[in-house]
């Protein structure tokens, strides 16, 4: 499938898919109001100058104040509050696909690779990506929690953006879909070609990258990356599947998660590292 549609300029995205924010609007009923701020008309452009990654931050503000505050308890009403505010911003930013495109995508097995809890996974080899479909739900049609390893939209986002900024990768927010009354984020990162490692390869490779286990001698996959100006922080979910030994022998974590006492102090991190 040709993919020249995802590398569109921010304002021929807004053109052309300018149809997908009224069908959203209208069948999923997620732009009704929130706490979250607008785009200003600059802002998709101004993300894209200089650094192509400026959605996730972007997308990541957008919902910063949704689902914090949720009083209730229920981690399902601030799981919406997300949901609504992530789609406001998509339809502002012009970041809606054709879910259509999308789920062609993925239905061509020889496009397929294991995905995990999170997401579904393609593989683009021309291109050199890997494409990610986030089903958004932290719980299913009947109520069950899915058990992902991010408890929020916000963590998710903001893990792609440390990653990027910890690890070189260059994870970029691709835009946002509707199918089946269920709301998807779309990401690509490059596609490596390597290995997973043993265990005691795993630790061996990222504690000579400069990470340290954080109960050293144990199989728990949890590490500390110097956040310098943040302070050290703790990398979770660093198993074997989530890391890739490549040619070189570089050890590249993948789908790894970042742990913060709170939102507030996710942010303070964040802006700390120059990143937010």
């Amino acid at each position: 499938m040709n993919f020249e549609l995802f590398e569109l300029t921010a304002c021929a995205r807004i053109d052309v898919f300018a149809c997908e924010q009224n069908a959203l609007a209208a069948s999923f009923c997620l732009l009704e109001p929130d706490d979250s701020k607008p785009l200003r008309p600059e802002e998709p452009i101004e993300a894209l100058c200089g650094d192509p990654r400026g959605f996730l931050r972007l997308a990541a503000g957008a919902i910063a104040g949704a689902g914090s505050d949720n009083r209730s308890g229920d981690p399902e009403a601030g799981e919406k509050q997300e949901i609504r505010a992530l789609a406001r911003f998509g339809s502002e930013a012009g970041l809606m696909l054709e879910a259509a495109s999308i789920l062609l995508l993925f239905a061509e097995k020889e496009n397929r690779l294991a995905g995990g809890v999170e997401h579904e996974v393609a593989v683009l080899r021309e291109e050199g990506l890997v494409i990610k479909d986030y089903d958004a739900r932290l719980f299913n049609e009947a109520g069950y929690p899915l058990y992902k390893p991010t408890e929020c939209l916000f963590d998710y986002l903001t893990d792609h953006l440390l990653a990027n900024h910890f690890f070189g990768d260059d994870i970029r927010l691709k835009g946002f879909y509707e199918a089946d009354d269920r709301f998807h984020i779309v990401i690509t990162q490059p596609f490596i070609q390597g290995r997973h490692p043993s265990w005691d390869e795993l630790v061996t490779d990222l504690q000579g990258q400069g990470l340290e286990q954080v109960d050293p001698g144990t199989g728990k996959a949890r590490f500390w990356v110097d956040g310098g100006p943040a302070g050290r922080i703790i990398v979770t979910d660093v198993h074997e599947d989530n890391v890739i030994v490549a040619t070189s022998n570089t050890a590249y974590p993948i789908d790894v998660h970042f742990s913060f006492p709170g939102r507030e102090r996710g942010i303070a991190a964040l802006t700390a590292l120059g990143i937010w």
